[in-house]
């Protein structure tokens, strides 16, 4: 089995989470120049709490190929899918990994548009494809290794596929549904807290 673990989040959330940050660290010296310290205990909470929910949107959701499943973080729930477990991966709205009790949707891995051009072979190697009219032509763009979708569907896919192979789901075994379920108390606790904040800090200095 796969002794290494690979981790999937698409670049652009990376890019406009830092993005954000960098506005956000600007705002706030721009703040201080301009008008001072205090003005900075009103929108200080503010510019933060909207960094915040970037990053939580943006940066902290991802998808984790470990050798005992997929684990699929989203922005408020975890979820964690062993191989034995999977019976179906699609990706016509988002990355979806299905089993016999459930359905886990992937936050970070959307699908792309509905159109794709410029398509090469190699891109869809291993991607789902069908024919019309004698032609082979990729099923959906979603597909497509270069969509967040795509690109993570194929992972697993193949890991899947190998882990098969070699003959570790030949048992058919799933411990209970195969899904556990995580709810991390303080990604809701901080983005609800941040607002608050921002608000009472807001109203003090009125």
């Amino acid at each position: 089995m796969h002794a290494e673990s690979r981790i999937l989040r698409p670049v652009s959330g990376i890019v406009l989470t830092l993005a954000m940050w960098v506005l956000g660290a600007v705002a706030l010296v721009s703040l201080v120049w301009l008008q001072g310290w205090l003005p900075l205990v009103a929108f200080a909470p503010i510019i933060v709490a909207a960094c915040y929910w970037v990053w939580l949107l943006f940066w902290y959701p991802r998808i984790v190929i470990e050798p005992g499943g997929v684990e699929v973080r989203n922005p408020f729930r975890t979820f964690h899918v062993s191989w034995p477990a999977i019976t179906d991966v699609d990706t016509r709205w988002a990355l979806t990994i299905r089993t016999a009790g459930r359905r886990v949707e992937a936050w970070s891995a959307p699908a792309s548009g509905r159109y794709a051009a410029g398509v090469r072979a190699a891109e869809v190697r291993g991607v789902p494809v069908e024919r019309r009219d004698g032609m082979v032509v990729v099923a959906r763009p979603s597909d497509l290794p270069s969509s967040s979708s795509g690109l993570a569907g194929l992972v697993i896919r193949r890991t899947w596929e190998s882990i098969r192979e070699q003959g570790w789901l030949d048992s058919g075994a799933v411990e209970g549904s195969g899904v556990r379920v995580r709810t991390p108390a303080w990604p809701l606790v901080v983005a609800i807290a941040l607002p608050l904040v921002a608000l009472v800090a807001a109203l003090s200095i009125q």
